[in-house]
């Protein structure tokens, strides 16, 4: 397949193949925090296990409805105003959650579940913004794994904050914390900017 000149060193040492690498790994792990321990964290916010394990089978309704509204907004607004969007979002959505306001924890839930699709979602399509589709096989082989690796952390975030604080809600907070660190590595993604068709078409 044709890498596009793409070498895994080269690509080791570009800026954006990191800022895709970082964004979206970083997204990534927030969603996975939120959803690995979210039974517990509606339990934490006074659910029956019973309701707090129901939450979670309506959260995945939403989500199928979410990934398709969520697709159109990728098209209409864009890959990274699209990946900025959801990062606010999922800010709103962890501070409305730690508020501990059940109205507002429900409001966190319905956003939660509406993003269900959109970080996996940018984990694709970002650094395909970036790279474009002739050697994009190649790209994917290096953000992919290393984006794999950083989301993998959640686990080890959740069960330390849990061990330190024996609450979920601070998770929530670091969540918060990453998700606006990914907010700003998105800003500073230029789009297309290795995108050989799309260069190749705004020449002409």
């Amino acid at each position: 397949m044709d890498t596009g000149g793409w070498t895994t060193a080269k690509l080791l040492r570009t800026k954006e193949t990191w800022l895709c690498i970082l964004s979206t790994g970083l997204l990534m792990l927030v969603q996975m925090g939120i959803m690995t321990q979210l039974v517990g964290r509606n339990m934490e916010v006074g659910m029956e296990l019973g309701m707090a394990t129901g939450v979670m089978s309506a959260i995945a309704v939403i989500g199928i409805i979410g990934s398709v509204i969520f697709g159109r907004i990728v098209v209409s607004l864009g890959v990274k105003k699209a990946g900025v969007l959801t990062c606010v979002l999922y800010i709103a959505a962890l501070l409305l959650n730690v508020s501990g306001v059940m109205p507002l924890v429900w409001v966190s839930l319905v956003i939660i579940g509406f993003l269900g699709a959109a970080a996996p979602n940018l984990m694709n399509s970002i650094p395909g913004s970036v790279f474009g589709r002739v050697g994009y096989a190649k790209v994917n082989s290096v953000v992919f794994p290393l984006t794999n690796i950083i989301f993998m952390l959640n686990f080890a975030v959740n069960g330390l904050i849990k061990k330190l604080f024996n609450s979920l809600s601070v998770a929530y907070i670091v969540f918060a914390v990453l998700a606006l660190i990914s907010l700003f590595l998105i800003l500073a993604i230029q789009d297309h900017k290795y995108d050989q068709d799309y260069m190749a078409a705004h020449k002409q």
